[in-house]
């Protein structure tokens, strides 16, 4: 689905401005 490889970008982006 193209809405994941959309999302994905974002969510590497979350986790690195949000390291857990």
């Amino acid at each position: 689905a193209p809405e994941i490889g959309l999302l994905a970008p974002d969510l590497v982006l979350y986790l690195d401005i949000n390291p857990e």
